[in-house]
Order: C-alpha cells, then sequence, then structure tokens
C-alpha cells in the first residue's frame, strides 16, 4: 500500500502541480494563486497527500479529479486520468487490506476460543490421568514437563524419562523419591552410570545409591 500511496503522491504533488504551473505560466499572479485554490480545494498538496491513503486523502484527491473535469482545466486531461488510475488502484488495495484485516481479526477469535478450550481440556488431565492410573502417580506426573526448573540441557528430560522406563519394566511405578532424585542436572556421564545401576541392581540397592538414608 505504501508504494501505491507515493505513486499517487507524486503524480499529484510533482507532476500534476509542474504541469498547472505550465498552464497558468502566462496569468496573473492572482489567477494563478486563484486556480491553484480552486484545483486543491485551498490545502497544500504536501498536506493534502500526507496521509498514507484512507478517507482523508480518498476525499482531497475525489475533489481535486471534479476540478479536472472541468472545462477550464481540460488540458490536464492526462495528469487527471492518471491519477484517476492511481486513485482506483490504491482504493483496491485498501479494499483488499480491510477484507484480510477482518479476516485476521476472525482467524485471531477463532484462535482464542480454541485455546480456552485447550486450556480447560489441559487443566483437567492431571485429575483424569489420576483417576485413570492411581497407583502410578510417576506416570501422570511424567506426561507434564515442569518448565519450573528447566536445566539449558534439554537432553536430561529425554535421559530421566529412559532411565524411569528401565526401572518401570523391571521393577514397576517408580517411586517418587526415586524421581525426584533424578530431577537434577542428568548429563551423559551420570546418565551412563544411572543406566548400568537401573539395569543390573536391584530396586532397593537403587534407592540406596539415589536416595539419601534418613536418619
Amino acid at each position: 500500500m505504501g508504494y501505491k500511496d507515493t505513486k499517487i503522491d507524486n503524480c499529484v504533488k510533482i507532476e500534476l502541480k509542474a504541469a498547472l504551473t505550465l498552464l497558468t505560466a502566462n496569468m496573473t499572479a492572482k489567477q494563478r494563486e486563484a486556480m491553484t485554490a480552486k484545483l486543491f480545494g485551498g490545502k497544500p498538496p504536501s498536506d493534502g497527500m500526507r496521509p498514507v491513503g484512507g478517507p482523508v486523502q480518498g476525499h482531497y484527491v475525489d475533489a481535486i479529479l471534479g476540478h479536472l473535469a472541468t472545462p477550464e482545466l481540460a488540458v490536464l486531461k492526462p495528469q487527471a486520468d492518471k491519477i484517476a488510475v492511481l486513485r482506483a488502484n490504491l482504493a483496491a488495495v485498501e479494499a483488499t487490506r480491510a477484507a484480510r484485516r477482518t479476516a485476521e481479526q476472525v482467524a485471531r477469535s477463532a484462535l482464542e476460543d480454541s485455546s480456552e478450550v485447550a486450556k480447560r481440556f489441559y487443566n483437567q488431565m492431571h485429575a483424569r490421568l489420576t483417576l485413570l492410573f492411581p497407583e502410578d502417580s510417576d506416570f501422570v506426573e511424567s506426561c507434564f514437563l515442569d518448565l519450573r526448573n528447566a536445566a539449558p540441557d534439554q537432553g536430561a528430560e529425554a535421559r530421566k524419562r529412559a532411565l524411569q522406563a528401565v526401572y518401570r519394566a523391571r521393577f514397576g511405578a517408580v517411586p517418587r523419591d526415586i524421581s525426584a532424585a533424578l530431577d537434577d542436572d542428568l548429563d551423559e556421564a551420570k546418565f551412563s552410570k544411572y543406566v548400568e545401576l537401573f539395569a543390573s541392581t536391584s530396586a532397593e540397592e537403587i534407592a540406596a545409591a539415589l536416595v539419601p538414608a534418613k536418619g
């Protein structure tokens, strides 16, 4: 839209004004002022063409086209025709933008509605999963990624889940204290050590290695 606005701005402020200067070259100063005031409605083109499109600029240009259609300014028909085409092009762009803005607003409203539905559904999922898996709270918790203390290493969460999967395959539900012990930064070195621990030792030995003894 800015490009088309610039095109019509230049046509009115430069080309039309230059053509009018040639037309009034042999007139008296008073006649030139009267002709200029009539054509531009008493408002300099630099002011009238300042808005980027819109109804204010549109009314200003339409008034100019109306004056250019009068017999005394018929000689400026080439400029009038060009301005009319540029005015129509700019109006078409404005109409397209308005239609797309409306479509965008409708889409945004639909997105907001969908987001609210998704939020309500997500907020209910913990309770629903707890009812479905009452004996496996660790599995329920594993379905919800806790971002409050997220480590820079994004692979730590995946490594934690892998260890939990090994534990479940061997012993069943992962005790909460063992799952909590894996919340620290689980780097590659620690992961390799834990894989051997989880795969080859008993549940009691795993607990003893990860969970501090209560004294």
